[in-house]
């Protein structure tokens, strides 16, 4: 269930921000999406170092609601202060993370029928 989990609070987190960037009517701007994206592949490979720990302390779900609650509260914010910026790296940053979660997902799917 965690990847599971995980995908759905990811899927959720990125709608949140497209529709701040469509209300916003603010465009990607690709630098930006690309930086997102370059920390949160940072941070996997950070956080792959201490998988246990991290998984340990994510999967209490007031961290969850916390964390889901939290990053949509700074995307608001961040809609108004810093449009261009701010939703253009989440988007970014969560895109990435969908990507390498689904990668992720297939290679143990993968490993599992062998």
């Amino acid at each position: 269930m965690g990847r599971r989990r995980d995908a759905v609070l990811g899927l959720l987190t990125l709608a949140g921000l497209v529709l701040l960037q469509i209300l916003t009517d603010t465009a990607i701007a690709p630098l930006w999406a690309a930086l997102g994206a370059v920390g949160t592949i940072l941070f996997e490979i950070i956080g792959s170092t201490r998988r246990t720990i991290i998984r340990d302390y994510w999967d209490r779900p007031a961290v969850q609601i916390t964390t889901f609650v939290s990053a949509l509260a700074m995307a608001a914010i961040g809609a108004i202060l810093a449009p261009e910026i701010v939703l253009s790296s989440g988007i970014g940053a969560l895109s990435c993370y969908l990507v390498i979660l689904g990668g992720v997902s297939a290679h143990s799917m993968a490993s599992e029928r062998t």
